[in-house]
């Protein structure tokens, strides 16, 4: 069985950041509703 952990970014309020919110290299969001990514999360498929 092959286990997943994608990885997921999230705003500072621990909403989803989608992948629709373009950011700049040096992290700026290019998309007018993105306040930034503050975090990313990667969750196991595995539970652990």
């Amino acid at each position: 069985m092959a286990f997943r952990a994608p990885l997921t970014n999230h705003h500072a309020d621990s909403t989803l950041c989608p992948a629709e919110h373009q950011h700049t290299s040096s992290g700026k969001p290019l998309h007018p509703d993105c306040p930034g990514r503050a975090y990313s999360r990667s969750v196991c498929s595995c539970g652990q």
